[in-house]
């Protein structure tokens, strides 16, 4: 990680962060990334408004291999993807972006805009992106939120993807009914009942100075669970000033949610509409709180799909970071199938099998109803 000394935060803001601080740990948690690449603000312009979408992309680029966009999850950015580029770089000309709204990308008023015009705002944000960048088809790769939103995406635009990769995916599943949800204790339904009319990241914000004390605090299980050395002061002051400004994003992500984890327009809903042409991949964490039955539940209403779901074993959500070398093994796989017009059975990717790595659990499954090849 980069040794350089941080810009000071003026001492009368109440909130602790400048674009030059944003700017300085960006490039501290991109230290590690070897593969030449720029960073930039790529502008787009869709329904006579003009905005930036902040993009990392691989500058040596080969014209034989794929390219693949990375989207972040909430609260994150470019920089999530920090020890999967490298070995990506390998197999794909490599991109990745700030979703606009959060992080170093263009922040417009999402606030009082309707479902359907957040949801519009976000789609042609990602193919205005694609236009600027002068790029034909993709493979497109979404963690979380991110997830939720390259799946939107596909649902318009399917043929400008070869293949659609979903780490860990939010916004799939039906919310239970109130009969089936597990007992809270009355402490944590007064926390939500208190923070209901707060947007999500409002108390990072209302820390002031205390900010960056509080993301180590709150989130510190992330460096433990990354498994590999980390420069904890550049890791922590970058998810904290990728959220430390004025919200944006974050009301685009409050109009889309509904309750505690589940989308307003739940994607398994919606997605029987995808082509069977257009190839998926989901990948689960076996410690997530995401449930992989979102993924098996694909797979049986798009039956005629090539759709593969894995599960990493212990891994939680953070599949990039917790299970990087079985991450970067299945987005190889992908590229490869896109290389050999998807017939991938001769790839090297597959010669042996990685540890740490499952399939669907069967007994899970039986629970279902539903089967899965293991």
């Amino acid at each position: 990680m980069t040794t350089e000394q941080a810009p000071k935060a003026s001492w009368y803001r109440w909130v602790k962060t400048s674009k030059d601080l944003f700017l300085h740990y960006q490039k501290a948690i991109l230290s590690v990334v070897k593969t030449p690449h720029v960073v930039e603000e790529i502008p787009i312009s869709f329904d006579g408004n003009d905005y930036h979408i902040n993009t990392l992309s691989t500058t040596d680029v080969d014209p034989k291999k794929p390219h693949i966009l990375l989207v972040h999850g909430f609260g994150g950015g470019i920089g999530t993807w920090n020890f999967n580029i490298d070995a990506l770089a390998a197999e794909y000309n490599v991109h990745a972006i700030d979703i606009l709204g959060f992080s170093g990308s263009a922040r417009p008023r999402f606030k009082g805009m309707s479902l359907d015009d957040t949801e519009h705002m976000m789609v042609n944000s990602m193919e205005a992106w694609r236009k600027a960048k002068g790029l034909d088809k993709i493979v497109l790769a979404g963690h979380s939120y991110g997830g939720y939103l390259s799946t939107l995406y596909a649902l318009h635009h399917p043929d400008k993807l070869h293949h659609l990769l979903l780490v860990d995916p939010y916004g799939f599943p039906e919310p239970p009914p109130p009969e089936k949800r597990p007992a809270r204790p009355w402490y944590f339904r007064a926390a939500v009942a208190l923070l209901s009319g707060m947007q999500p990241l409002a108390l990072l914000r209302g820390a002031g100075p205390w900010g960056p004390g509080l993301v180590a605090r709150i989130r510190g299980d992330l460096a433990r669970r990354i498994g590999r050395s980390i420069d904890e002061d550049a890791f922590y002051g970058y998810i904290y000033h990728c959220n430390a400004a004025s919200p944006s994003g974050e009301y685009a992500f409050s109009t889309m949610n509904s309750g505690i984890g589940y989308a307003a327009r739940p994607m398994l809903n919606r997605i029987h509409t995808l082509p069977s042409t257009l190839p998926i991949t989901f990948l689960y964490g076996d410690r997530s709180w995401m449930s992989f039955e979102s993924g098996i539940l694909a797979q049986n209403l798009l039956p005629e799909s090539d759709i593969e779901v894995h599960i990493m074993r212990d891994s939680g959500h953070h599949v990039m970071w917790e299970a990087t070398d079985q991450f970067n093994h299945h987005a190889c796989h992908v590229a490869h199938k896109v290389e050999l017009g998807g017939d991938a059975s001769d790839s090297e990717c597959d010669e042996d099998a990685l540890p740490g790595m499952v399939e669907a659990d069967v007994d899970a499954l039986t629970t279902l109803g539903l089967t899965v090849d293991v």
